[in-house]
C-alpha cells in the first residue's frame, strides 16, 4: 500500500465525517445567498417568533428574521473570523518559533519573557483595549484573538523545531554551507508543517469558540449582523421562550468545533507515527 494512501486512512470514519461537515459548512457558507430562503436581516416585526414553516423552516426569531437564513449567512463571518485568527498567529508567531529554537541563548529567553507577558492579559482585556482604539467589529475581535494565540502557536512550534534542530539532516545542510533561511523554511519548516497544521486545526476550533464568546458579550459583531455567537446571546428570544435560533447556532457551533477538534487530533496522531 502506497504511503499516500496509508495516511489517508488514518483519519478513519470520523475523520472523513468531519471533513464532510466542514465542507458542507464551507460550501452553505459560500452559497448562502442561493440557498437561503430569505435575507438574514430585515424582517417584519409582525412575523416575530412565528413557528416553523415552509416560507420559514425554523421558523423566525424577535425582529422577524428567518432564523435558517440567519444560520446560513452567519456561517460566513464564524467560519472566516476563525481562519483569520489561525493565519495571523501564524505568520506571526512561526517565524518567531523558529528564530527562537535556532539562535536559543539570549534571544530565546527574551521571546519566551514577551509571550509570557501576552500571556498575562486575558482575550477579552486585549478585545476591549481595541475596540476602545478602532471600535466594535470583527476585525477588533480577530486582532484580540490573534494576540491572544500567538504564544500558543509559538511554543508549540518552538517545541518542534528543537527536536529536529539537531538533527542529521539539519546538521548536513550547515556543512553545506546553506543559510540559516533557506535551512529553516527550505527543510525544517517542512519536516514539522504536519504537526503545525494539525494544530492550526484544533485552534481553529477553540478560535470559533472564543469569536462566538465576544459576540455574545457584545464585543464582536454588531448586531443585527447574522452571526452565530450573536444568536445563540439572543437573550429576548429566550425570555420569550423562544430557543429554537439559540439551539440551531448552538447545535452549529459544537458541530464546527467538534469536527475540528477530530480532524487536528487525527493529524495530529499522523504526524507523530511520521
Amino acid at each position: 500500500m502506497s504511503k499516500p494512501r496509508r495516511r489517508a486512512l488514518r483519519l478513519g470514519v470520523a475523520g472523513w465525517i468531519a471533513i464532510a461537515v466542514v465542507v458542507t459548512a464551507v460550501v452553505v457558507a459560500i452559497a448562502a445567498p442561493w440557498l437561503a430562503p430569505q435575507l438574514p436581516t430585515g424582517g417584519s416585526i409582525l412575523e416575530q417568533f412565528e413557528p416553523p414553516s415552509v416560507t420559514h423552516p425554523l421558523g423566525t426569531d424577535v425582529d422577524g428574521n428567518d432564523i435558517l437564513s440567519r444560520l446560513m449567512y452567519g456561517a460566513r463571518p464564524s467560519l472566516l473570523g476563525p481562519l483569520l485568527v489561525v493565519v495571523l498567529a501564524l505568520l506571526i508567531g512561526v517565524p518567531i518559533a523558529l528564530a527562537s529554537a535556532w539562535r536559543g541563548g539570549v534571544i530565546d529567553t527574551a521571546i519566551g519573557r514577551a509571550l509570557d507577558l501576552i500571556f498575562a492579559f486575558p482575550t477579552v482585556l486585549i478585545a476591549a483595549l481595541l475596540v476602545l482604539v478602532v471600535g466594535r467589529g470583527l476585525p477588533a475581535a480577530i486582532v484580540a484573538i490573534s494576540i491572544a494565540y500567538i504564544p500558543y502557536t509559538t511554543r508549540l512550534t518552538r517545541t518542534m523545531a528543537l527536536r529536529e534542530r539537531n538533527k542529521a539532516y539539519i546538521l548536513a545542510c550547515e556543512v553545506q554551507g546553506l543559510s540559516t533561511a533557506a535551512i529553516m523554511f527550505r527543510h525544517l519548516l517542512p519536516n514539522i508543517s504536519r504537526f503545525i497544521i494539525a494544530q492550526a486545526t484544533i485552534a481553529f476550533g477553540f478560535a470559533l469558540i472564543d469569536l462566538a464568546a465576544l459576540s455574545f458579550i457584545g464585543i464582536g459583531i454588531i448586531p443585527p449582523a447574522p452571526d452565530w455567537g450573536i444568536m445563540v446571546g439572543d437573550t429576548t428570544s429566550i425570555a420569550q421562550g423562544n430557543y429554537t435560533g439559540v439551539i440551531a447556532a448552538a447545535g452549529c457551533i459544537v458541530a464546527i468545533v467538534g469536527a475540528f477538534t477530530l480532524l487536528g487530533n487525527r493529524l495530529d496522531e499522523g504526524s507523530e507515527l511520521k
